[in-house]
């Protein structure tokens, strides 16, 4: 197995992701997105492959994940076909299913990357939607250039989630 796309036993840290990218852009861009997430509260799950955004909510037991990001190193998929910088949600088929309140929040949440031209379904190979997962990914280079945009919905949806 590449070493670059995936090892079990690596477990990233903000500098170790952050010193991955070699375009000064695009690691201000997760930068950004990870002081955003920070100073909204978020709780961080620093995997093999990258990292997830997570907050904690009243309605729903577990932290609730709205987005992942992953080095350029990681050349595949990320977790659920996730890639690059994605954002959505991945509790939406959990049983039992989250309250209506909840479930709400996250399909706007979702819902509002649909219409973007710069953004890209999260499916499988075969073009399907992967199963519970409701997510749009952006490349690093759309991600420098919306990147305001990006940050501003990453933190109202964690305000959101932090206040229902």
């Amino acid at each position: 197995m590449d070493e670059r796309i995936y090892n079990r036993n690596r477990k990233w840290t903000r500098k170790t992701f952050l010193d991955n990218f070699t375009i000064a852009e695009e690691r201000h861009a997760a930068q950004r997105l990870l002081d955003v997430a920070r100073d909204s509260g978020a709780a961080f799950h620093w995997g093999p492959s990258g990292v997830s955004i997570r907050m904690r909510c009243s309605l729903w037991g577990n932290p609730v994940s709205v987005a992942w990001l992953y080095p350029p190193s990681t050349t595949d998929n990320g977790w659920m076909k996730t890639r690059d910088f994605s954002f959505g949600v991945a509790i939406l088929d959990e049983e039992p299913p989250p309250p209506p309140a909840l479930s709400t929040v996250l399909k706007q949440w979702a819902d509002q990357f649909g219409a973007d031209s710069f953004t890209i379904r999260v499916v499988k190979a075969s073009g399907l939607p992967v199963k519970g997962v409701d997510a749009w990914s952006v490349d690093y280079p759309d991600a420098v250039q919306h990147l305001d945009l990006l940050s501003k919905r990453l933190a109202n949806i964690l305000t959101k989630l932090k206040s229902l």
